[in-house]
Formats: C-alpha cells, sequence, structure tokens
C-alpha cells in the first residue's frame, strides 16, 4: 500500500442455522481483505456490507479499544464505519468490534475485524 490509499473492507454476514463463527454458530461473518495492516501515516478505513448481506443486515454500532489514540474521526452513517487511522511510531493491534443487526430477528452479531499498526521503521 503507498502512502495515503485508503483500506475498503466488505463485511459478509449470513444467517447459517449451524456451523457458523458468531451467535453460537447461527451466523457466519468475513472480512474483505481478511486483515488490515495498516503502514502509513492518515491512512483512511471503511467497512461496509456487502451488497447481499445489506438486504437483511445492517451495521447497528461498534466498540473501538485504541489505547494510544490511533484511530480518529471515527463514523457510523449510512451503514458505512469509517475511520482514519494515525499510525504512529508504535505497533499495535487495534481492537474493533463491528456490531451487526440482523434486521429480520433483531439479533445482534458482534463481528471482530484484525487491525494492526505497523509504522516503517526510520
Amino acid at each position: 500500500m503507498s502512502q495515503n490509499d485508503p483500506v475498503a473492507v466488505t463485511l459478509t454476514v449470513s444467517y447459517v442455522g449451524h456451523g457458523g463463527n458468531a451467535r453460537n454458530g447461527r451466523y457466519f461473518y468475513n472480512y474483505t481483505p481478511d486483515f488490515v495492516q495498516v503502514d502509513d501515516k492518515d491512512t483512511a478505513i471503511t467497512y461496509a456490507l456487502d451488497s447481499k448481506s445489506a438486504t437483511r443486515f445492517s451495521i447497528y454500532s461498534y466498540a473501538l479499544c485504541d489505547p494510544t489514540n490511533q484511530m480518529y474521526d471515527v463514523n457510523l452513517e449510512g451503514g458505512v464505519l469509517s475511520m482514519m487511522d494515525h499510525c504512529s511510531e508504535e505497533n499495535q493491534v487495534i481492537i474493533l468490534s463491528i456490531l451487526v443487526k440482523d434486521n429480520e430477528t433483531g439479533v445482534i452479531i458482534d463481528c471482530d475485524p484484525q487491525v494492526t499498526n505497523v509504522p516503517p521503521p526510520d
């Protein structure tokens, strides 16, 4: 990734009944790309449902654990979660939970993507 290239992440969610990876196996989710490694300062990241998932599900809310304040301008609007990643001089795992609502049942599904900051060496 070259400096400041935005990262667009697509979230796919489906009801599978059993064998899934969320809500006691009743739901399955995955991210594309499955792993975001930010290595440039001030990188924009967006999370959105794929078009098929968006017919039944919506991004409801999020939770963020960012002890060194790497993320800023975090915004959930129009079903898209966007944020900027400062990516300072410290390697760090960002803990993010995206909460998705099944609009047919009202069930909330916790979908946790993987985000790391790995700044380039000086």
